[in-house]
C-alpha cells in the first residue's frame, strides 16, 4: 500500500501534477464546446453549478483535514484545525462562493474581480502549495481535496471568459482593483474579530495579518511592517497581472476577427 501511495506523490509540475492538470484541462475544453451552443442563461447557470459541485468537494476536503491528525501537527504553528481558521474566506476558496452571485447577479466589475483574483491566486497556490499539501501523495483525502478544490475554482474562472460571459476591458482594471481592496479589508475585520473573541487567535484569511513565511509576503512586510498595509504592493503586483492578461486576451480577440474577417472575404471569392 505505501508503495502505491508513493507512486502518486505530487509535487508542482511533477507527473502527478500534469496528470491531474490534463484532466481538468480535458474537462474544461470539452465543457466549453458543449456549453457555448447553449443559451446565456443556461451558461450562467452551468458556471454556478460547478461551484455549487465545488463547495460540496470542498466542504468533504475539510471534513478530510479534521479527520487527519498529520495535519493537525503540521499545521501545529498556525493552531492546527480550527473551524473558524477553514471557513472559505481565502483568496481562493471565496470565489467559489463569489462566482454565482457574480454571473446569476450579472454584475461586471465582480465577475471580473472573480477572474482575475481566481485565476492569479489558484496558480499560485498550485505552484507554491502550503504545508501539508507539497511533497504527499495525491491519495490522501486532504491532499485530492486540497488539488480537486482548487482545479475545479480555476477552471470555473477560465469558464467566465471562454464561454462568452466575461470579457476584460482595460475601464474595468482600476475599480476591480478598488472591490479587491474592499474586500480584502472586509476579510481583515473579519480575522480581527475572529482573533479579538478568541474564536481563532490565528486568523489570517487574505494573509492580511501576517506572511505565514511566504517569501513574497516576507518582502512586502519588510518594505511595510504593519498588518494589511504590508499587502498594499500585492495590488500594484495585480494590476500589473490585470493588464498583462487584458492586453494578451485583447490580442486574441483581435486576432480571431481577423482569422473570421479573412475567411469570409475568402468565402466571397
Amino acid at each position: 500500500m505505501q508503495e502505491l501511495y508513493d507512486q502518486w506523490i505530487i509535487r508542482p509540475f511533477n507527473h502527478v501534477f500534469f496528470f491531474l492538470f490534463c484532466i481538468f484541462l480535458a474537462i474544461l475544453i470539452a465543457a466549453t464546446v458543449i456549453m457555448r451552443k447553449k443559451s446565456e442563461n443556461k451558461r450562467r447557470w452551468f458556471i454556478a453549478l460547478v461551484c455549487f459541485l465545488t463547495i460540496i468537494v470542498f466542504t468533504l476536503y475539510k471534513y478530510a483535514i479534521y479527520l487527519d491528525t498529520d495535519y493537525h501537527l503540521i499545521r501545529a504553528d498556525m493552531g492546527g484545525f480550527v473551524i473558524w481558521g477553514e471557513l472559505p474566506l481565502h483568496l481562493c476558496n471565496i470565489n467559489m462562493l463569489l462566482i454565482p452571485i457574480a454571473v446569476l447577479g450579472k454584475n461586471r466589475i465582480l465577475t471580473g474581480y472573480c477572474f482575475f483574483i481566481s485565476t492569479f491566486s489558484v496558480v499560485v497556490a498550485l505552484i507554491m502549495p502550503g504545508h501539508g499539501f507539497n511533497g504527499y501523495s495525491l491519495l490522501l483525502p486532504r491532499v485530492m481535496g486540497f488539488y480537486v478544490t482548487h482545479f475545479l475554482i480555476l477552471i470555473s474562472a477560465i469558464f467566465l471568459v471562454s464561454l462568452d460571459l466575461y470579457w476584460p476591458q482595460y475601464s474595468d482594471l482600476i475599480r476591480i482593483l478598488f472591490l479587491t481592496a474592499f474586500i480584502s479589508l472586509v476579510v481583515f475585520g473579519i480575522n480581527m474579530i475572529l482573533r479579538g473573541t478568541g474564536l481563532h487567535d490565528k486568523a489570517n484569511y487574505f494573509y492580511t495579518v501576517e506572511t505565514e513565511g511566504n517569501a513574497v509576503l516576507d518582502f512586502f512586510y519588510g518594505l511595510i511592517p504593519y498588518p494589511f498595509l504590508y499587502m498594499l504592493p500585492g495590488l500594484i503586483v495585480l494590476l500589473g497581472y490585470e493588464f498583462i492578461l487584458t492586453v494578451a486576451l485583447s490580442f486574441m480577440d483581435r486576432l480571431a476577427s481577423f482569422h473570421e474577417t479573412t475567411n469570409n472575404r475568402a468565402g466571397e471569392i
